[in-house]
């Protein structure tokens, strides 16, 4: 049985998402820890083309979704009622052949700890909008330490220019920076409880041939 736990709340904006039948076409995957009862909501909307193939479902980055986890939708939802603690696993794969969308995904779940796990997203520089890193909004509920760790990978061991930035969207002070050129990345800040944040990554190199795959973690009070 699962206990009380506190609601969380994630929103990505301008995601990329591939487009099914193009080259090395990849899915991005989501992955959040479920620790307290309650239902998991997934929001996708704002879908600049086509449609998107969505899924939800229990597991993490390396479990395949199940069909009927899944749906088809240009502005949907998808809800579920864990019954146990673990990860679940969001699913996003254009389905609009020649169809490449971004849009903004809200998850909503209850979990005391909060991470996310960002699994394939692409990192292919500024030439790139939307396929680049990402960009994502939480608000903590006690004081502590946002926490990204990165890591990139164009599978010829080749380093990067990145550009981290974690903002304050509730308050008056410069965020803190952190770039440099590597295959990998951490950055931490103070955060208030209540106050929303975002957190930012990006391959601030112009032009990108190569596959670059992006994997974080995302950790908050």
């Amino acid at each position: 049985m699962l206990g009380d736990a506190t609601t969380r709340e994630a929103t990505f904006s301008l995601l990329g998402i591939d487009d099914l039948i193009a080259p090395e076409a990849i899915p991005r995957r989501i992955t959040f820890n479920v620790e307290g009862k309650g239902d998991i909501n997934v929001d996708l909307t704002d879908v600049t083309a086509g449609t998107v193939r969505m899924c939800l479902y229990q597991g993490d980055a390396s479990v395949e979704p199940p069909a009927e986890s899944c749906t088809v939708t240009d502005e949907g939802s998808l809800t579920a009622t864990p019954t146990v603690a673990g990860p679940w696993t969001i699913w996003l794969f254009g389905d609009h052949p020649g169809r490449s969308p971004a849009a903004t995904l809200r998850i909503r779940w209850s979990a005391n700890a909060a991470t996310l796990q960002m699994t394939n997203f692409r990192f292919q520089g500024t030439d790139s909008p939307n396929y680049t890193g990402f960009r994502v909004r939480v608000a903590p509920v006690a004081d502590g330490e946002l926490h990204l760790s990165a890591a990139w990978d164009d599978g010829q061991g080749g380093d990067y220019p990145y550009l981290i930035v974690l903002t304050d969207l509730d308050g008056s002070a410069e965020p803190p920076i952190f770039q440099d050129v590597g295959d990998h990345a951490e950055a931490v800040r103070n955060v208030v409880a209540n106050n929303n944040y975002e957190a930012a990554i990006d391959n601030t190199q112009e032009s990108v041939i190569d596959q670059v795959l992006l994997r974080a973690t995302l950790t908050w009070p």
